[in-house]
């Protein structure tokens, strides 16, 4: 969906979580402009009030010369989490909201760490929407009044996460030694691990290594694999068979 110069709200309705939010904006005019970009809206009127949602909101200061972006995750308005970044006036920047519909997560520009997280289940409606609520009317598009523009917004199901490196298939160890199996992942949002060994979740095993201490060939020996999770669902990594071997004399 894209915005444009008018009075209002811009919404689209039929959306549910997990979805990840894309969307670039710049700071154009002076002093200071504010807007804000829901998931989980509920209804509202023409002029803007009585928008429900969760999501991020941007309130873009000038100073001097210097201007600062104060960035908040809110449920309904409430603050969840808070950061200030430093802006650049005429510069556009990409936000990508991830919504599990449990948790949002903010990224900035290409980073892949989340600059904001937070937790909220609340839900409102189905509806994504942007609206500036300083603006005249308090429901003017982002790009009313040339103060902020907004390039785009996309919106599409949250990706599983991605597994770009695991452990060997075959791994030997001796009798009584460590080994260390590993996978990195990479996701929008938080992610969760549990290895497996024979198909069997190993009770602890749920960071992105895990070690064999002391191997021994009936416990420790066999098939094992690591479930990846995150919000849209779970990454299974390729399989790792372990032999633990007795060295000869």
């Amino acid at each position: 969906m894209a915005l444009s110069n008018g009075s209002g709200i811009l919404s689209v309705s039929g959306y549910s979580t997990p979805i990840e939010v894309t969307f670039a904006f710049a700071f154009t005019g002076s002093s200071f402009d504010s807007f804000r970009v829901y998931t989980r809206a509920g209804s509202f009127n023409s002029n803007g009030y009585g928008v429900k949602g969760v999501g991020v909101s941007f309130r873009i200061q000038e100073d001097t010369g210097n201007l600062t972006g104060n960035i908040a995750l809110e449920d309904n308005g409430a603050v969840l989490a808070t950061a200030t970044v430093a802006l650049t006036k005429n510069t556009y920047y990409t936000v990508r909201l991830a919504d599990t519909g449990s948790s949002l997560s903010l990224f900035l520009n290409s980073s892949t760490s989340a600059l904001l997280t937070a937790s909220t289940s609340a839900s409102y409606g189905n509806k994504i929407a942007s609206f500036n609520r300083e603006g005249a009317g308090h429901g003017s598009f982002i790009s009313a009044g040339s103060v902020s523009s907004l390039d785009y917004v996309t919106v599409a199901v949250l990706p599983l996460p991605f597994i770009s490196a695991i452990s060997a298939p075959r791994q030997i160890v001796n009798l009584g030694q460590n080994l260390t199996l590993s996978v990195t992942a990479t996701s929008s949002t938080a992610v969760s691990y549990q290895w497996k060994r024979n198909g069997l979740p190993i009770s602890g095993a749920t960071n992105a290594s895990y070690t064999i201490t002391n191997a021994i060939p009936l416990r420790d020996g066999g098939w094992y694999h690591v479930a990846v999770g995150n919000g849209s669902g779970t990454t299974m990594g390729a399989v790792i068979f372990v032999s633990v071997v007795v060295p000869t004399a």
